[in-house]
């Protein structure tokens, strides 16, 4: 019966290197997984730029204005 304690610890020490390598596999198959990773990527991409349309409107709308004008007052010279 010396072995016993032996043997528990042993099946313990398998049972927690079986739980890290289905650890390591599922990180694995997470980094091999193109798809998922460009589409998770492609959307924070769109959720960062959804942020600064205001900005970017305004700003747009600014430099058509001012080009407008410049060509109004460039015409009206004539």
């Amino acid at each position: 019966m010396a072995d016993a304690p032996d043997t528990r610890q042993l099946k313990a020490e398998i049972e927690q290197a079986r739980e890290r390598l289905g650890a390591t596999v599922e990180q694995l198959a997470a980094k091999a997984d193109v798809k998922s990773r460009a589409r998770a990527k492609a959307t924070d991409v769109a959720g960062r730029a959804s942020d600064y349309w205001l900005p970017l409107s305004l700003g747009a709308v600014g430099a058509v204005m001012l080009v407008t004008a410049y060509l109004a007052w460039h015409w009206s010279k004539r």
